[in-house]
């Protein structure tokens, strides 16, 4: 049968090894219990459609204050880890294979998903496409946030530290800051050297234009190479004790047809 549908035949996956090509996508589903509670609904759900090669799961909270809409599943409590252990080992019992996918939703939430929480972000502008989140209240107008301040980014980090492995991070506007993310959890969690992680930021595959404001990112991290190649300090430290974002920002310069691009056709933030 899998010589006549290669889909059916097995593939390494790094340290996966998948039965067969099958990956099912992440499908939102809002099944989780009070708490942000993974539940025996998930469990027989995943458990359900274990045949494929790999599941991804649905988006999952990384944070308290990191609900998005309500009633999805989340990992930042000792109780939704031991709750999502019940669900992966349902899927292992029938052979198979599911990845985490995590996310924070940053200012695509509202106060009333995240007990009065003020939704945090890189940017202090809501969104204003005509859109609303989604609450216990109904549709509310997305709110503006407030932008992370940099004292709160060591917390960021041991916050992914903490994380169950395997996961997925997941960006809902493409790959620009999955790759930022990416790149920075090589350089503490990996201790990857810099180019490797700045790697996690380009083009091809992922459709990231570094000539665009979304280039700032690749600046930000290029900033940091610099003093890496000078001084040798390790990232954090270098977070910590060095970065000046407003710097960055003022050295920054992006170009208008790049800018063209992702916003008329990428369509990134």
């Amino acid at each position: 049968m899998t010589q006549d549908n290669p889909l059916l035949s097995p593939l390494q996956v790094g340290e996966l090894k998948l039965r067969n090509r099958v990956v099912m996508s992440p499908l939102t589903r809002a099944r989780a219990e009070a708490g942000h509670l993974p539940g025996a609904l998930m469990a027989e759900y995943y458990a359900q459609r274990a045949d494929a090669g790999l599941i991804i799961s649905e988006c999952t909270m990384t944070a308290v204050d990191g609900s998005a809409f309500v009633a999805e599943p989340g990992i930042y409590t000792a109780e939704q880890v031991a709750a999502w252990k019940r669900v992966t080992d349902a899927v292992h019992a029938r052979g198979g294979l599911i990845a985490l996918q995590i996310w924070h939703p940053g200012r695509a939430t509202h106060p009333y998903n995240n007990g009065g929480a003020v939704p945090v972000s890189s940017t202090d502008r809501a969104i204003a496409d005509g859109s609303n989140a989604s609450t216990a209240q109904g549709p509310q107008p997305y709110p503006a946030p407030r932008r992370l301040d940099d004292g709160e980014l060591a917390g960021i980090v041991e916050l992914f530290r903490e994380m169950p492995k395997p996961l997925l991070l997941h960006c809902k506007s493409g790959a620009d800051r999955a790759g930022l993310v990416s790149a920075i959890y090589l350089l503490t969690e990996k201790n990857a050297p810099v180019d490797e992680a700045i790697h996690e930021l380009r083009f091809w595959p992922h459709g990231h234009v570094r000539q665009a404001k979304t280039g700032i990112l690749d600046h930000f991290l290029d900033t940091y190479r610099e003093h890496y190649r000078a001084h040798g300090t390790a990232f954090m430290d270098w977070i910590e004790h060095h970065y000046d974002r407003q710097a960055v920002r003022d050295s920054f310069h992006s170009s208008w047809w790049a800018n063209r691009l992702v916003d008329g056709i990428l369509r990134r933030e």
